[in-house]
């Protein structure tokens, strides 16, 4: 929720646009597993933005290497450009406290 505020804030009095984001990837989880209902851990996207997955550990799948490509080419665009957005990727609307908008990332952004 802080998150959400600081964004409405910045849109309000802020001389650029906002970029929210959701990350929710990790793997599957067995139904009635204790986690089943966990989303991913808070800074659990650092590794995938900065693509510092470890390729050799059996539990990264194809999926993550390429979500840690969408990611790190969506931060490189924001600190080159000041806009995330990349005419191969789905579009990142900036946040708009009328019609606010949030990339979500799990198995694919949208």
């Amino acid at each position: 929720m802080h998150t959400w505020s600081w964004a409405k804030l910045q849109t309000q009095y802020g001389n650029a646009p906002v970029y929210l984001y959701y990350f929710d990837h990790h793997p599957a989880r067995k139904s009635g597993a204790k986690d089943e209902d966990h989303g991913s851990a808070h800074g659990h996207e650092i590794a995938y933005v900065f693509k510092n997955l470890n390729k050799s550990d059996p539990n990264v799948t194809p999926n993550d290497l390429k979500m840690s490509e969408v990611m790190a080419t969506y931060w490189t665009n924001f600190a080159k450009n000041g806009n995330p957005n990349h005419d191969a990727l789905p579009n990142w609307p900036a946040f708009d406290d009328e019609k606010p908008n949030t990339m979500y990332f799990q198995q694919q952004p949208k």
